[in-house]
């Protein structure tokens, strides 16, 4: 599917400690045309994940990272 330049790091998500892959499309000139960032964590047994992109990353990475910052998980 052209995904290229993964990266995984640990990130806070939905107040608890997490994980978060960033990785990119290309174009057939080697540009990149989007970039996307995919959080995740686990309560108990199950994990939960957050996926988003854009294709106007400077835009809007401030944004995603308040959705990740303020997502929650409820009981």
């Amino acid at each position: 599917h052209g995904y290229a330049d993964f990266t995984l790091a640990e990130a806070p998500f939905a107040g608890r400690p997490g994980a978060v892959l960033e990785f990119v499309t290309r174009d057939d000139e080697g540009t990149v045309t989007r970039r996307m960032r995919e959080y995740f964590t686990v309560r108990g047994p199950a994990a939960f994940a957050l996926a988003t992109g854009s294709a106007t990353w400077a835009e809007h990475v401030p944004l995603i990272e308040q959705i990740a910052q303020r997502f929650e998980l409820t009981d």
